[in-house]
């Protein structure tokens, strides 16, 4: 499969599996490099795409409507951010709460995109 555009509105990622095997999918498509997300996803989720965000080929990333239930998973998605080895354009469209701004902040240095 030759996917450069994802697009996922209003997914659910309920179990634990269904997280890891999302993030697997996602990492491993090579020609991937625009992803818009719009989904209601778990902590499993960001831990899984932590633990694997070095390996996303995403250029352009667009985060709508995802909501973080945990400090955990601020974290791990601020994490998964700064892991991203290609990302260069970021788009922010979520409720954020101030965990995210200030993980944000103390990881900013290890961003190398452009935040919209």
């Amino acid at each position: 499969m030759q996917v450069k555009i994802l697009k996922l509105h209003v997914v659910q990622s309920p179990t634990l599996a269904s997280s890891h095997h999302l993030v697997e999918a996602l990492c491993s498509m090579p020609n991937l490099t625009d992803m818009m997300l719009g989904l209601d996803l778990n902590e499993q989720f960001y831990s899984a795409l932590k633990a694997k965000a070095s390996s996303i080929q995403v250029q352009t990333l667009k985060l709508h409507v995802v909501q973080c239930p945990t400090p955990a998973s601020v974290h791990h998605l601020v994490e998964a951010l700064c892991s991203m080895p290609k990302l260069t354009d970021l788009t922010l469209g979520i409720d954020l709460n101030e965990e995210f701004y200030s993980t944000l902040k103390a990881k900013a240095s290890s961003l190398q995109v452009c935040v919209s």
